[in-house]
């Protein structure tokens, strides 16, 4: 058995082999896995601005080249003073969800691809995110000419992803599935080309407590356990001069105008509410400054309008003004930090030609 050693190659083969097995075992012993933590969870703290703690139960080696962070924890940093409660006396009882953020993330895990960089010839990172209800993953590839970056989820269940709870402060039922593709500037953070395909099935949303400035007198909106149903999602990046095409979307060009996210596909339909929007986003180099140019109506089941005495919300003066028989039409508009709606009764005729050309009825 030991003649196969007496040939050179078989022999450099197997040193090759003790080596590696050698070096691996004694990186899983060595590996300084406590002091690399502690240099994510600053490097974390540092990405989100210092608005949150960050800590992570534990830390392990990912496919050699990466790291798996499990149980990171997210909490948004508050003054003890204004904590809710702090001033219960004077303020009362602050209802569900509105006080200050924490989120955990099960796992994270993140990996220099070595196959997708060599094919690629740019560096690339692959990553999974484990939401508890199934896993997020994908990869952000690093070129001269563009970042792209892609990321694919399959039959999310949201009654488990409780991350998306903490968030958002209500409860979410349902699975959802999608890819998203965009292509970013090599130096600036703005998308130059790409798409998002979303798709749900048996979606439902509440009960829940939120606090809103948008439906002036009202402070906190009750929302009820609403199903929607299905949900058909898909965008695509184009020239704001151009159409944009789902299965192609338009490549960057600078002779055009600001890039927008248009909306070739938004709708949903289920027991409690249906609806369909149309229109663009004006993309910005920062998230929260994207404006929206969108038009959208929505249609209640007439008994679920009684039996959660909806009432005094479908007669607030802007949604009032959007009704056209038994459907509700709005306009949003301004940024996404700080957008607005005003009824829009044509909107509740369905989308037309003119009606889903972004910059009409302007307010």
């Amino acid at each position: 058995m030991l003649a196969i050693l007496d040939r050179p190659l078989m022999r450099l083969g197997a040193y090759g082999a003790f080596g590696l097995v050698v070096f691996f075992v004694a990186l899983g012993l060595t590996f300084p896995d406590e002091q690399i933590k502690d240099i994510v969870t600053v490097q974390l703290e540092k990405q989100l601005g210092g608005k949150y703690a960050v800590e992570v139960s534990d830390l392990n080696l990912w496919w050699f080249t990466g790291v798996s962070l499990h149980n990171v924890s997210i909490a948004e940093r508050v003054d003890p003073t204004e904590e809710p409660g702090a001033n219960a006396e004077d303020e009362g009882e602050a209802p569900p969800g509105t006080g200050p953020l924490k989120v955990t993330v099960p796992r994270v895990a993140g990996r220099l691809a070595m196959a997708r960089s060599l094919i690629g010839l740019a560096p690339a990172i692959e990553f999974e995110v484990e939401f508890g209800g199934g896993v997020v993953e994908g990869y952000v590839q690093i070129g001269r000419d563009s970042r792209d970056i892609y990321v694919a989820m399959d039959r999310l269940d949201l009654r488990k992803t409780v991350a998306l709870t903490a968030f958002t402060g209500m409860p979410f039922f349902g699975e959802m599935s999608g890819e998203i593709e965009l292509e970013m500037h090599p130096q600036q953070p703005t998308i130059t080309a790409g798409s998002i395909k979303l798709s749900g099935d048996k979606l439902t949303v509440g009960p829940a407590t939120i606090e809103t400035d948008k439906f002036p007198p009202i402070t906190y909106l009750e929302i009820p356990q609403t199903n929607f149903g299905t949900l058909e999602v898909e965008l695509a990046v184009a020239d704001s001069d151009v159409e944009a095409d789902a299965d192609e979307p338009a490549r960057p060009s600078a002779a055009r105008g600001r890039r927008q996210m248009k909306i070739n596909t938004f709708n949903w339909s289920g027991r409690d509410i249906r609806g369909d929007m149309w229109g663009a986003f004006k993309l910005a180099s920062r998230v929260d400054q994207t404006s929206a140019d969108v038009q959208m109506r929505m249609q209640l089941d007439e008994a679920f309008v009684k039996k959660n005495n909806l009432g005094a919300l479908l007669n607030v003066s802007e949604i009032r003004k959007g009704k056209n028989r038994d459907w509700f039409g709005l306009r949003l508009y301004g940024t996404l930090k700080n957008i607005r709606f005003k009824g829009a009764p044509a909107a509740a005729a369905g989308p037309t030609a003119e009606q889903s050309e972004p910059g009409s009825d302007e307010p």
